[in-house]
Parts: structure tokens; sequence; C-alpha cells
């Protein structure tokens, strides 16, 4: 980053400084901080009255990446990531175990702590109740019908007659074709009165209660195929109970007390059009996916094992398909012979979207009537390849518990997802394999905790000798029994080095104000970091999250501008503005390469032909957004850019979805800071410390600013009831933004809430010499300080560099 940029200067480096400005936010507008509040500003007046050292100071930041190193906190052990020595043998001693496990135990410990006497009690009951077994799950949905209803006086018998008979009407509907089914049957709780079991099907679940829901869930959709089943919410409930029964007393809060409901399940109904007998072939569809992958899908078939080998005849070549899959089980859907080639492609779709564990296969000249020798299309359903190999590990590794190797890993200058992508080539794992606490940041040497799924220490560290021309190593080695999720981190720890610091000065001469760039000395650090630790920093989103700040023609695409598309249900707009991409940097260069540059104006100009711009796609973007985005487009379509977007990790999907929170926060919180200033205001929201609960400021005297929050915008949280909740929903109104909970995952968000201030403590600094450095002169310094999750190191120095849109 750098600070130097302005207008023209005089021989004595004085230069008129532009007031009409407003600030604004990171990514935003082109300032990149608050204003400076009175306590910060260590204004000292010099020479002869005139001048002012205003006691800001400026520099450059990621000169190179040794410059900006950044290390994760762990947030039980307080750990600070770092690799260990790789030529010291690490081992899963008993005490790096007992180490890294104590935060497992604990919650162990807590869980079971929390578990009442009553609990114990009813668990133990359940040891020694009736356990019944039948034989066809349609007799067990029967008995749980008619003997374990909470309310003893409703008719199991009659409503199994209602289930059966509105699974003969979903049938016929198939037949005529009518997808828009709306007939279902409510059912009170079902209760643990005795245990009814399916013969050979296990129905326990995680804890082990409520095992007579889970095997009605279970068998119900084994019993008939179209059918599915779910619990009512609270409201719904007590509706049901008042209206059907005189049980108003339960409390419904418990999920297991609710009522039930059994409706038609559409899931595969996009394909009745396109089948000659939907009646018959699409209840085999839904049951291959509701009984899953079956011991007899895992037998290794003939072509599996040819596989290798080399096949002698051009005939043997032809039956041989290495995309089938290992499963014996497969399920017709014959198509109707009006069916056109291109139109095939829909349901190729729709059942690996409904259920991506399946793969499909087309077979020609199906012959559907032998009397008549009538032909036509079947596109054959089965279990994917992955799917089976996945259920033989599963099967393989029986009941034992999966084993986490954790591990640090140092990235340098790399991008998330690139280094993602690259650790599972490496490793020959999947992305869900791989499980981090956070995102770091590109131009940087990183640190960070990572845990490897089923992947012991040797081949872990093996896998270094091919990321090494990655730019990433392994290292810190250990056994643990758990995986890491986004979030789990306290903070992280910053070393950082910001060179060509300059001092500025300031002169009014004729109502006019100049400033220029002096030497900088230790008393003015000094003074920089000290009010920097006791009043903190606004807590803005960095660049990395909403994108580099500038003009759009100038400096291209940002990345909440892509989220905003998302939120608009805008798909289309979305993977275009992803196709333009960056354009220049604030600087003037080109963001990107011209190949690059080329890919995304072909992309346009071919009027979006997908196969010509994947075909001058260059070979590092192999594992790029846009590769991804595309290859969906060419499988999907364009007329559904939803589906070409969901081909990419969820994280990436709902990075972008982020960034619209991210930019809407930094807009409210500079308006907050323009219009009160740093002190709490009736109508704020501030977080309670002891509850953690959100909470409306109706006694300015009993919170300081550290503790008021703002909300990331999203369909679960409230706004400030005050100047500031009208201004955030007014720019929600403006864009044309309405966060709905039952909404795809790609165009809604719950939300949350962040502080609007945040404290660095442990900041320290340390000058580094330099050659023609004076005694009192600093040209260079490194700053060292941690920060909580979630807060940004380039905001926290900018606070520290103030810098003005005049620069």
């Amino acid at each position: 980053m750098t600070s130097l940029k302005g207008t023209h200067k005089d021989e004595d480096g004085w230069s008129l400084v532009n007031n009409d400005f407003n600030f604004s936010t990171i990514g935003i507008g082109e300032v990149f901080a608050s204003r400076c509040t009175s306590e910060m500003d260590n204004s000292v007046r010099i020479d002869d009255g005139s001048i002012i050292r205003t006691g800001e100071i400026v520099g450059k930041l990621k000169c190179s990446p040794e410059d900006f190193i950044v290390r994760e906190i762990q947030e039980h052990t307080g750990l600070i990531a770092d690799l260990t020595n790789q030529e010291i043998p690490l081992q899963d001693t008993n005490e790096t175990k007992q180490e890294l496990n104590s935060t497992n135990k604990i919650e162990a410990k807590e869980m079971n702590d929390e578990k009442t006497e009553e609990e114990k009690d009813v668990a133990v009951s359940k040891e020694e109740k009736n356990v019944i077994e039948e034989e066809s799950a349609e007799k067990v949905v029967r008995y749980l019908l008619e003997h374990c209803l909470m309310d003893e006086k409703i008719d199991g018998t009659e409503i199994f007659q209602q289930i059966e008979a509105m699974y003969e009407n979903a049938k016929q509907g198939l037949g005529k074709c009518d997808g828009q089914m709306k007939e279902s049957v409510i059912i009170p709780p079902i209760v643990d009165i005795c245990i009814v079991k399916l013969k050979g099907m296990d129905h326990s679940n995680r804890f082990g209660e409520h095992l007579n829901r889970v095997a009605f869930h279970q068998t119900l959709k084994l019993a008939f195929p179209l059918l599915m089943s779910c619990s009512l919410g609270v409201e719904d409930s007590i509706k049901e109970a008042e209206k059907n029964c005189e049980i108003k007393t339960i409390d419904f809060s418990d999920k297991a007390n609710r009522f039930l409901k059994v409706e038609v399940d559409p899931t595969f109904f996009d394909l009745v059009p396109y089948l000659l007998f939907p009646e018959r072939d699409l209840p085999l569809l839904y049951m291959l996916r509701n009984e899953g992958i079956k011991d007899e899908d895992l037998i290794t078939t003939t072509n599996q094992k040819k596989s290798g080998k080399k096949r002698k005849n051009r005939d043997e070549r032809k039956t041989f398909d290495r995309n089938a899959s290992d499963s014996s089980r497969k399920v017709n859907l014959v198509l109707k012979p009006t069916i056109e080639r291109s139109e095939r492609k829909s349901v190729h779709h729709c059942v690996t979207k409904c259920c991506r564990d399946l793969q499909t296969e087309t077979q020609s000249d199906f012959v559907y009537d032998e009397i008549n020798d009538s032909k036509t299309t079947c596109i054959l359903v089965s279990w994917s390849r992955n799917a089976i190999h996945k259920a033989r590990k599963r099967q393989k590794k029986g009941s034992s518990p999966t084993i986490y190797t954790s591990c640090v890993i140092k990235k340098v200058q790399q991008e998330h997802l690139s280094m993602i992508n690259n650790l599972t080539s490496c490793l020959k794992c999947q992305q869900t394999d791989i499980g981090l606490a956070g995102i770091k940041d590109m131009q940087a040497i990183t640190y960070q905790y990572c845990t490897l799924r089923d992947i012991n220490i040797d081949r872990a560290r093996k896998a270094n000798d091919r990321l090494e021309r990655y730019n990433i190593e392994l290292g810190s080695f250990r056994t643990i029994n758990k995986s890491l999720n986004i979030g789990d981190l306290k903070g992280n720890n910053f070393e950082i080095v910001v060179r060509d610091l300059k001092c500025v000065e300031k002169k009014v001469i004729e109502g006019k104000e100049y400033e220029r760039f002096v030497d900088c000395n230790e008393q003015c650090i000094s003074d920089r970091v000290a009010a920097l630790k006791k009043n903190g920093f606004v807590n803005f989103f960095g660049e990395q999250r909403v994108g580099e700040a500038g003009n759009r023609d100038c400096i291209g695409v940002r990345s909440y501008e892509i989220g905003r598309m998302m939120l608009k249900n805008d798909f289309t707009g979305a993977i275009d503005l992803l196709m333009k991409g960056r354009n220049r940097t604030k600087d003037g260069q080109f963001a990107e390469s011209e190949e690059v540059r080329n890919v995304r104006n072909l992309y346009f100009t071919s009027n979006k032909d997908v196969d010509k711009t994947l075909s001058v796609l260059p070979s590092f973007m192999t594992n790029s957004r846009e590769k991804i985005v595309l290859k969906g487009l060419k499988r999907y379509g364009l007329e559904r850019p939803l589906e070409a977007i969901k081909c990419l990790n969820f994280s990436v999907r709902t990075f972008w979805i982020n960034a619209y929170q991210s930019y809407v926060w930094n807009k409210a919180v500079t308006e907050r800071i323009q219009r009160f200033g740093y002190r709490p205001i009736i109508g704020d929201l501030y977080k309670d410390c002891d509850t953690n609960e959100i909470k409306v400021v109706d006694d300015i005297s009993t919170v300081s600013i550290t503790d008021i929050v703002l909300p990331l915008v999203g369909y679960n949280v409230i706004y400030p009831s005050n100047e500031l909740g009208t201004f955030m929903q007014a720019l929600l109104e403006k864009d044309d933004i309405k966060f709905k909970k039952d909404a795809v995952p790609e165009a809604t968000a719950k939300g949350s809430y962040r502080h609007i201030v945040v404290k660095c403590d442990d900041l320290t600094w340390q000058r580094i010499e330099t050659d023609g450095d004076s005694s009192d002169c600093v040209s260079s310094a490194r700053f060292r300080f941690s920060l909580p999750k979630g807060s940004y190191a380039t905001v926290c120095l900018r606070e520290l560099m103030l810098n003005t849109i005049s620069r």
C-alpha cells in the first residue's frame, strides 16, 4: 500500500490538501480510515507556529511476503501456529495426545454434566422396554401408528389407510403427469412406548433417543417411496394439538414432542414429462435413492477388473464404459420415443442434481415392448463410482472412530482456494477431508492450523515433496479426534514491517491547507501506538473481503458486487461479473496477465461461447473459479446459471454473499461515526458479556463503545432502533435486496453481529536499522500485535497511519 499519492508538490515538498471529500470505507471510496478523534490527534506546533506536525505517519505495506506474517491463535489452548523443525521425528506421544484432545475431553464432560438425573432415568428405562422387530417396512409403519402415538384416542389404523390412499393417488398422478399433488396427512407425536425396528436395520441415532420417530422416518420412505415425512414447527404443532387432541400442555419446543407431516415427495417429478412409464419407473428410482448403497452394490464387477488390461477387439471396447458404476443395481428410465437427444440432457441433469451420488448413462434401442419389437432410448441410473468408493471405505473402517491428523500449513503468496486445490491434488483427498479455521491473506506468509481426515502423519509428511512447488509446507503433525471448522480460532498474531515511514506536516496560507512528508522519528510512532492502544480502531472489513477501492470503470468488478447479484437471484449477472473480473490496480497497472484478459474478452465477444472460452483457458487457471463455473455452464447450459455456480465449493459461493454483508456493514459503521462519533447512543445494539445476547441500549452509562455491535445483514438479525437501523434498511431497499429464510443458500444469509471498535492491547514496535538512518530517524519499523478472529491487520495499521484522499 503506497500512501504517497497526491497532487503536485513544490520544491519544499508542500502540496495543496483537497478537503472536499467525505470519509468513506474500505473498498468503497478512496479513504481507508475513519476521521481522527481529538484524543488521537497528537499535533505539535513547530517553527514559527505556522507549521503543524499532525502526528500522522504514512508508509508502505506488503513490499514483500516476508514483511507480512500471520499466525493463527488456537481457540482453546492459545497456541500460536508455527512449523517445528522437520528433521525432528514427530510422534504421537501420550503427552501430545493429552494436550491436543483436552478440549474434546472437556466438551464430553460438559455434555455429560448437562444431562439431568431425569434424562439418565429415561435412558435406563428405554433399555428395559420391549423391542419388536418386523419383517417389512410397511409393517413397522403400521405398528408405530397403531400402538405408539402419544394421543391414544387417535385411530392409527385410519391414519395408515390415509397414507396408503395418498401413495396410490401419487402413483396415479404420475401417470397423468400431475406433479402438483398437495395432499398431506398430519400425525400426532410418536413416543417410545416400545421400541419398533425393521429387521436388519439400525434405527439408532446420535443420542440413542426417540428411536420410534427415527424408525418412522426411515421406514416410511421404504414402504411408500413417493412419500416423505417431517416434523412440524412449534406453532403448527400447537395448532394441531388444540384442534385434534388433548395434549395441549406438552412442551412443543422439544422437537421429539411435535406433530409429524406426511406428504408427497416431489424430488424427481420434473422427470415425468419425459418418461414413457413414469408410474412404473419413478417409484423404482425413489426406492434406489431411499435404500442407499447396499452390500450387493459393493461387489466388484467384471468391468472394473478389466479396466487396467488391454482389450483385444473393438467390440469389447464398445461395451466397456470407464464411467460406469460398480453398482449391480440399476433403474431404467424409459423415455418417450418423441424425446429428442437435446432434451435428454434435462433428464441427466435432473437426476444428478437431486442426488449427486447417482450417475446416469444412455442406452439406445432399448426394447420396451417385445411383442411389437418397439424400441426407444433408456436412461440407466445407478450409484456413482465415487459413492461406491466411499461406501467401501466406510465398510472397511467399520465402527472405528474417524482419526484426524492435525498440522500447521505454511503458505507463501497463495490464495485460499488455490491452496485447497493444491492440497487435495497432492494429498489425493477430497475438499471435505480438509478442515480449516479461517481464510488467510494472499500477499503474506501465513501459518494456520489444519486437520486432515483419515490421512496419517507419514502420508501428510510425504506430500511436502509435491507441495513445495506451490510454496506450501506442512508440519507440526499430531493426531486428534476432531475436525476444524470455520471460526474455530481465537484470533491471529501478526508481525508486519512498514517501510518508507514519514510524518505529516501541515500549514495554512490564505485559508488553504498544505501538507508535506518529513522524516519520521521514534516519538511520533510511539505516540501513535499509544493512541491506538488506548482508543482502538474501527473494525472495518478490509479490501480482501469487499474488493480494492477505486472507480469501477478502472478497477473492475469487486467481490461484493457479485454477492449483490446473487442475493437478487440474478445468477447470470453474477457469472457475467465473475467473467469480467478485475481490470487495473489503483496504481493503474493491469491486475491480470494478458492471457487472462484475452479469455475474459473472448467470453463476451463470442456471445458467451463456453466451449470456445474453455479452449483458450491457460493451464495456470486449471483450478480457477472461472474454469469451474464455465465447466458448470457447459454441463447445465447458460439457462441454468445457479447450477453452474453450485459447482464451486460452498465456502467460495458464500464468500461473495459475505462480501456484500461486509460492504453494507462498512457503509453503516462509517455513517454512524460521522453522525454520532465514538460514543454509545440510545437505540444502539450491544453484546451482553455474561449471556452473549444482543440487546438494545436504553442507558448509555452502562455500556462503552467497545460493547456496541452492528448487524451483518440477514434474515435472522435485528437492526438498531435509531437512525442507523433506518439507514441500513434503506441501503438494502436501494439495492432491492430481501433476505428470505426459505431462499436457496446462494441467495440469502442468516446474518450475525460485529463489534464496531476493536482494541489491540499487545501492540508493540521496534525500528529496523537501514543505511542512511540518523539516530532519530525511523524509515522502517516492525509491528507485532494480535487481533480477534474476523478483524483485519491492514485496517488496524491504516488507523495507525491515517490516510486521506489527497494522497
